[in-house]
């Protein structure tokens, strides 16, 4: 998640990095997310065929 934030910001410039996984993610991951604002979508959110809001 740290990589993945870091590279879409100064690589890519990214102003809403969008992290889309088919997995559930961990509770770190979600702590640093809330932190540093990358939106995250999960299983949890597709499970129901709608995407939670970032």
């Amino acid at each position: 998640m740290q990589t993945f934030n870091d590279t879409t910001r100064a690589e890519h410039r990214s102003d809403a990095p969008v992290f889309v996984a088919s997995c559930v993610f961990t509770k770190p991951a979600r702590e640093f997310a809330a932190r540093h604002d990358p939106c995250l979508i999960d299983v949890t959110c597709s499970a129901s065929g709608t995407a939670a809001p970032c």
